[in-house]
């Protein structure tokens, strides 16, 4: 998967927002308590298999052909709701979470600047 920035228009495309981290493997493994057979199947086929067990809590995007991934909280609702999710994804993922937006169109995730 590429990782572009800029806007790119499609009408395939989703757009996202999420508040939270860019993480590799080591990261996951370390801050969601992935086993080693869980590694393995992240790489083999990301982290879709997880998202209603070790992830529940998160929202994620896969960069880089799933190797790293920008996990946090998808920043959509009213403004308490943001707050909480803001509030979560640093609880979760420590501080230094950022905000990521961008839009997923046909594999490629186009990050705005």
């Amino acid at each position: 998967m590429k990782l572009r920035n800029g806007f790119v228009s499609n009408s395939s495309s989703s757009s996202f927002v999420i508040f939270g981290k860019i993480l590799d493997g080591n990261d996951l493994k370390r801050i969601f308590k992935f086993t080693l057979d869980e590694m393995r199947r992240v790489e083999e086929h990301g982290l879709y298999d997880f998202e209603n067990t070790n992830l529940k809590d998160v929202d994620f995007v896969a960069l880089s052909g799933d190797k790293e991934f920008i996990i946090g909280k998808n920043l959509k609702g009213n403004g308490a709701s943001l707050i909480e999710k803001i509030f979560d994804s640093e609880k979760i993922l420590g501080c230094g979470c950022l905000l990521y937006r961008g839009v997923d169109a046909d594999g490629e995730i186009c990050l705005d600047d």
